[in-house]
């Protein structure tokens, strides 16, 4: 990535920030000597297109791109909250 830090409060974006360029976050709960160890890469993205009746209307789609090391659905933490790390026999993408 080419910025981090800890975000320390609530972050906002402008529309007109996001129309025709996608935003690319790496969301991570640690930094290791400058390097992000659990991280969630995610991209939001937007554009225009007329539905049924003609109208001009805007579409954004929220995509999680990867999830690094992995999910570990044998550790479970509560609800359906699940841990990072890679399951026992499970193969990287």
């Amino acid at each position: 990535m080419e910025h981090y830090g800890k975000m320390e409060s609530k972050e906002t974006f402008e529309s007109y920030e996001v129309i025709g360029h996608p935003a690319e976050f790496r969301i991570s709960d640690k930094i290791a000597k400058e390097r992000m160890v659990n991280y969630i890469e995610v991209s939001l993205t937007s554009s225009f297109y007329f539905n049924r009746s003609g109208k001009e209307r805007m579409k954004f789609t929220f995509e999680v791109g990867k999830i690094h090391p992995g999910i570990n659905r044998k550790a479970r933490f509560r609800g359906d909250v699940y841990g990072f790390g890679k399951e026992e026999g499970a193969e990287e993408d």
